[in-house]
């Protein structure tokens, strides 16, 4: 499996090209960079099936965020989401990819965002899915009221209290998770697990404010939500939105869709998907 250097780790990172997986990459095809969320819970496994289906219109590439899954963890006690941003850049510079399409769930979205205050320009495309550009504790609570029960409303209202409290994380995760989506929902085991690095997120995450980032997009941009999502709200996906230049940007919310959007209702995030891959490809 590729690894690259990159910054002072190694990257892991797995390339599929028409719906199969590849041990090559090639720098010439359009691109598009898929980034998993959740640092220190997951790794990229869980987005593969969702998302390899589309290597039959752009290669896609699946790389480990520093400290998941087979990539390098660097000196942890400087991770951060701007520094997982400037990775970004490295890999696409080190492997030779050009104006890529950035993707990125839940954390990935906020790495992208991050990554726009620098490098707004480099993009061909972006498609954010299941995030937001800034936490917001009440709508959280109110869906999760609306879609759970009072209980998860809770827990879920003293996690994003004490976001980098480890029982109070665990309560959040056994509580919450099972309306986090309609269908049955699991988070796959990743290669690795790390919670100092998930609470570090999880700071982060309440601490984050992109919308003047998200100012300076500069491509097509499509927003992924779903209208019964308690983690990422579709409220909070709005606001977002409305931050994003109207040239640019593509929202049509998922309905009876939670998160991920794709666990729901499948055909409609790769209709959406596929049809703004189209549109990147007719403009380009």
């Amino acid at each position: 499996m590729p690894f690259i250097q990159a910054n002072d780790i190694k990257i892991f990172y797995r390339v599929f090209q028409n719906g199969v997986e590849s041990a090559t990459i090639n720098p010439a095809l359009s691109t598009m960079i898929v980034l998993h969320g959740a640092p220190g819970l997951i790794d990229h496994q869980i987005e593969v099936e969702a998302w390899k289906g589309f290597s039959n219109t752009v290669q896609v590439i699946f790389p480990d965020l520093r400290g998941c899954g087979q990539t390098e963890d660097g000196d942890l006690d400087q991770w951060s989401l701007k520094l997982c941003s400037e990775d970004l850049h490295a890999f696409c510079q080190k492997l030779g990819i050009h104006k890529p399409i950035l993707a990125g769930i839940s954390s990935g979205g906020f790495i992208i965002m991050h990554y726009l205050d620098k490098y707004a320009d480099y993009p061909r495309g972006i498609i954010l899915c299941n995030t937001e550009a800034r936490k917001s504790p009440v709508e959280r609570k109110k869906v999760f009221l609306r879609v759970g029960t009072a209980k998860a409303a809770e827990a879920a209202a003293i996690f994003d209290a004490n976001p980098t409290n480890l029982e109070k994380s665990n309560a959040f995760f056994e509580t919450c998770v099972p309306y986090f989506s309609k269908k049955p929902f699991s988070l796959m085991a990743p290669v690795k697990t790390n919670t100092f690095l998930w609470l570090k997120n999880s700071k982060e995450w309440s601490e984050i404010d992109f919308r003047e980032n998200l100012k300076k997009i500069q491509c097509p941009t499509l927003y992924l939500s779903g209208t019964d999502d308690p983690n990422h709200p579709l409220a909070s996906a709005i606001e977002a939105v409305n931050c994003i230049p109207k040239a640019f940007v593509h929202f049509d919310p998922i309905q009876d869709a939670g998160a991920p959007v794709y666990q729901d209702q499948p055909n409609a995030f790769e209709k959406r998907v596929s049809n703004f891959l189209a549109l990147i490809k007719d403009n380009s």
